[in-house]
């Protein structure tokens, strides 16, 4: 591993888990294939179902050195134990390494032995700058894991290919409960994938610049955003029913334009990237007077809200 400090500072991710498997034919020098998933957390109590755990796919096929029986064939479920850490590589920029720097080009060294069950460790270099040199690298992991396999030993390189299956985003972890609670995820899968956002965890009461702690909401938005392979994205505001329809459709079209004018400038797509639009209280989801004509607080809180839509 590179002495550069940056490759020996620990990410926050680290992975809980891992499976997938692989198919080899030897006769001492072999060629194999292989697939799987790589399951991250910033939780190291996470298990492969928890919020918060970022999946990753992986492909790689490979040559190396094996002894045993000429046909190789071994597997893990996510049920199996597997764990290890990742370290930021030198060509990592920041406090920590975003999710991206985990995808596209990467190196994987599996070192493995078998007598019915198999135990490995598999060094990750994810998007190395050269093959001869896989150190600089945007980060480097290393996972020991068991499973089941024909009796072999063995070291094997795959070029690789790595890409995000999906992120699991409910606990992507909050200071306040609360605005933990409020803040309503639909499923991450759907088409086009959407995150809805409470107002009031962004903004004062009829005001549209962003409130200093919602920067923290905002961050976990963002981190989903760049997760996924996105063309555009729409950022809609919508308002409760106080005040007048034109005040509204202002208030509303303002605060979507803050929320982008943050992600822009905190990392995220470039501006030309998304659209804005204020819809005022023209699209309620919740009713802003009960039935006996009385005034509603929890319908106007839901009612006041930013949409983000992802068009992929």
């Amino acid at each position: 591993m590179a002495n550069d400090d940056a490759a020996t500072r620990l990410s926050k991710w680290r992975f809980i888990t891992s499976s997938g498997g692989s198919f080899g034919v030897s006769a001492i020098v072999a060629v194999g294939i292989t697939a799987g998933k790589l399951y991250i957390s910033q939780n190291p109590k996470a298990d492969q179902s928890s919020p918060g755990v970022a999946i990753l796919n992986y492909k790689g096929i490979g040559p190396g050195v094996s002894v045993g029986l000429p046909v190789d064939l071994s597997f893990s479920t996510a049920k199996m134990w597997s764990e290890g850490d990742i370290r930021l590589g030198p060509l990592s920029t920041g406090a920590d390494i975003q999710l991206k720097d985990l995808t596209g080009i990467g190196l994987m060294r599996v070192t493995s032995g078998s007598v019915g069950r198999s135990y490995s460790c598999t060094q990750i270099y994810f998007q190395p700058k050269t093959t001869s040199l896989p150190t600089i690298c945007k980060a480097i992991g290393t996972l020991f894991g068991k499973g089941l396999s024909l009796p072999s030993a063995g070291v094997v390189d795959y070029s690789c290919y790595i890409t995000i299956d999906r992120v699991i985003p409910d606990n992507l972890e909050w200071s306040d409960p609360k605005e933990a609670a409020a803040l309503v995820l639909p499923n991450y899968q759907v088409t086009p994938p959407m995150l809805m956002m409470p107002a009031d965890v962004l903004f004062q009461f009829n005001r549209a610049d962003l409130k200093p702690s919602a920067a923290h909401a905002l961050q976990q938005a963002l981190q989903l955003i760049t997760t996924q392979r996105v063309r555009s994205v729409i950022i809609e505001g919508h308002t409760d029913s106080i005040g007048s329809p034109h005040y509204n459709l202002q208030l509303s079209d303002k605060r979507a334009s803050a929320v982008k004018n943050w992600f822009v400038k905190h990392g995220g797509p470039p501006a030309d990237s998304f659209v804005t639009k204020g819809f005022g209280k023209s699209q309620p989801i919740a009713s802003n007077m009960n039935p006996d004509g009385s005034d509603n607080p929890e319908g106007r809180r839901q009612n006041r809200r930013v949409s983000i839509i992802l068009i992929p």
